[in-house]
């Protein structure tokens, strides 16, 4: 009812539900539960208040005019507040994730010490139970190895050792290490595989709610114009007919300011919410920053994380109105200033 393109509507829920099968990781009822509370918390109270007010406001007003068009003018602002709701929920559900991800980034690096470099020097006694424990491995695999005897020097103790060597060209420590840094590695890839599906979701997100942004933008433009424009009218020139004409003046003024704060209402809520997207957004780019000033990270490990810098900075999360104007917080302070200037040019016509 209240999107235009349906046909990515499946697609955006199931990319949405693949990102918490990555992320939260046995945690979805405890979530889902805390969020389907909160949802149904909402409603209640938007559309318990709203919708009595709207019956009460088509009568009022359908008195003056047509009850018809009073009635169907009241049910497309439902419908524009549904759109509202939901892209709100959308947004919100993205900033979630996004903080979930950079919180990931940020546990992982702390609690795995693997991820620093080394020293150099590493003690014998890592190395005899490092080939010690590949040894046995080899053994258990039917592997061919020749065995040599070492010696090692312990507390000036020393201590005879089987080092395994395998048949194969690559030399034994080597796969050793790449296979304790692959873990490190493929960390960071799945991470930076998770940020791609949010950023692809973001955009079926601008697909499906696009059109429906721009219309609820443009009628909240509108209805802030010009209920602003009759409230100043009515109460400063008109106030006498209209009270001879009208029972109850005062909710006829009332009911325009309050039709102001609600389009400017939805419109901080929109905008608001798609920069607190964005923020998060810059969040995870400087904490990828951060790490790789201030952590000693192996150079694979490094590597990885600089493409993930890059591949933030080049896919960069940002919403438009269908690729009309962007959707954030500058979009809010050209909506008051447009709407101002907009009514200080009628009340300057009728007064001329």
């Amino acid at each position: 009812m209240s999107v235009v393109n349906r046909k990515e509507i499946m697609k955006l829920v199931m990319k949405l539900r693949t990102i918490d099968d990555v992320l939260l990781q046995g945690n979805e009822f405890r979530i889902y539960t805390k969020t389907r509370r909160r949802m149904l918390l909402e409603l209640t109270v938007i559309f318990g208040v709203f919708i009595p007010f709207l019956c009460y406001d088509s009568y009022f007003f359908g008195q003056l005019s047509s009850l018809t068009f009073e009635s169907m003018s009241r049910f497309s602002n439902v419908i524009n507040v549904t759109t509202v709701i939901q892209f709100l929920w959308g947004m919100r559900f993205f900033k979630h994730r996004l903080r979930l991800l950079n919180r990931k980034l940020s546990a992982g690096f702390h609690s795995h010490p693997n991820n620093t470099r080394k020293p150099k020097g590493t003690s014998h006694s890592e190395i005899e139970k490092r080939f010690r424990g590949l040894y046995c491995r080899r053994l258990e695999e039917g592997c061919g190895l020749r065995e040599i005897y070492g010696v090692f020097r312990k507390d000036n103790i020393k201590i005879s050792t089987v080092l395994p060597i395998s048949d194969t060209k690559h030399s034994d420590f080597s796969t050793l290490h790449r296979n304790i840094s692959t873990d490190q590695v493929s960390y960071v890839l799945n991470l930076r595989s998770t940020y791609n599906l949010i950023y692809e979701a973001t955009l079926l997100a601008n697909s499906v709610y696009g059109i429906s942004i721009i219309f609820a933008l443009v009628y909240c433009f509108v209805s802030t114009v010009s209920n602003t424009y009759y409230t100043i009218l009515d109460s400063f020139r008109n106030f006498d007919k209209l009270e001879n004409k009208l029972s109850n003046i005062q909710y006829y003024v009332s009911t325009h300011i309050l039709w102001v704060i609600i389009s400017v209402g939805k419109t901080v809520a929109v905008s608001g919410s798609c920069h607190m997207v964005e923020e998060e957004t810059k969040a995870l780019a400087n904490n990828l920053q951060k790490l790789q000033l201030h952590h000693l990270i192996r150079p694979d490990v490094l590597l990885q994380l600089q493409q993930f810098s890059t591949q933030v900075a080049e896919n960069s999360i940002h919403f438009t109105a269908f690729g009309f104007f962007s959707v954030n917080l500058s979009l809010l302070y050209a909506f008051i200033a447009s709407s101002a200037t907009y009514v200080i040019i009628l009340i300057q016509f009728r007064l001329n």
